[in-house]
């Protein structure tokens, strides 16, 4: 059982077929199983390294998906930013209308005096005087969302950007 099998019948055929003998010794016979080795190795290898390039076109799918993900989500942020900054509006009217303004509103209707509602200021920064410490922290509040938000022209974030400062010197 310990004894290699040898096709003596294949090999008696092949030599009467012309073959030389050198194919049959042991040499040639470890050379051709060198061969078979070698040829076993570059398949492993050529499989680790489609592995390998499988990992890396998953991790990249992966990675468009999250930046898919993130792109979708900032869409998404935008639009609801949009929306309280559409919301904001509504609510400002709402309480010009029914005469409870508030000193944002003021501001609002200064920058867009086509309202027909009944408020005179001369000087937008005149909003400014007698406002308590809560006031004026949701007045910057509200600026700061008009600056970041209403950019309709150039002319409103000049606006903005001018009002932004006085509100910290009333401070």
């Amino acid at each position: 059982m310990n004894d290699r099998f040898v096709w003596r019948k294949k090999i008696e055929h092949d030599i009467t077929q012309g073959l030389p003998l050198d194919e049959f010794s042991v040499k040639a016979e470890k050379k051709r199983q060198r061969e078979r080795m070698a040829e076993v190795e570059k398949v492993k290898k050529r499989r680790e390294e489609r592995a390998l390039e499988k990992a890396r076109h998953e991790e990249e799918m992966a990675l468009l998906a999250r930046e898919r993900a993130r792109a979708e989500f900032q869409d998404w942020e935008k639009k609801e930013e949009e929306f309280h900054f559409d919301q904001s509006k509504v609510r400002s009217e709402i309480r010009l209308r029914e005469g409870r303004t508030k000193p944002i509103d003021v501001l609002i209707k200064h920058l867009d005096p086509s309202h027909e509602f009944d408020i005179e200021i001369n000087e937008p920064y005149m909003v400014f005087k007698g406002l308590n410490v809560n006031e004026m922290e949701e007045l910057h509040e509200d600026i700061k969302m008009h600056l970041d938000l209403d950019s309709e022209t150039s002319t409103r974030v000049q606006y903005w950007e001018v009002l932004s400062p006085l509100f910290t010197c009333a401070v």
